[in-house]
């Protein structure tokens, strides 16, 4: 009788403990998780940079020269691109060019517990990542 309460003690303790590992290593997976989908945008946003570039050699100025683009196929058409264009994608994505020396790709999370946030690349190949939270 003693000894059963001394197990019944001892498996609840192991279960507390098993239990808080577990709670611990779902919040780092889903953290890890979430990096992965931050770096593709950022790997998107580069392609969106290089694109950019070559565009402007082309044609002397960013694209598109002071609107705002957010449909991924006419992206692809216009920078010669393949970002991911089904619907269960992780990223929507926008372009803007306010000036003709100018430009900013956005990539805003379209679901998960960061929905919402943003990512940005501009001219100068810089990533902004203040708007997004790892």
């Amino acid at each position: 009788e003693h000894t059963l309460g001394k197990t019944l003690l001892e498996l609840t303790a192991v279960l507390l403990i098993v239990g808080i590992l577990a709670g611990l290593g779902i919040t780092r997976y889903l953290r890890v998780g979430e990096l992965t989908r931050a770096n593709e945008a950022v790997s998107s946003l580069e392609q969106i940079y290089h694109g950019e570039m070559i565009y402007r050699e082309e044609e002397n100025t960013f694209w598109p020269f002071a609107a705002v683009e957010n449909n991924i196929a006419t992206i692809n058409s216009k920078l010669r691109l393949t970002l991911q264009q089904q619907a269960q994608r992780n990223w929507d994505y926008s372009v803007t060019a306010p000036t003709a020396d100018t430009f900013i790709a956005t990539a805003t999370r379209t679901s998960g517990r960061n929905v919402g946030e943003t990512i940005n690349i501009n001219q100068g190949e810089n990533i902004d990542k203040s708007g997004w939270t790892p």
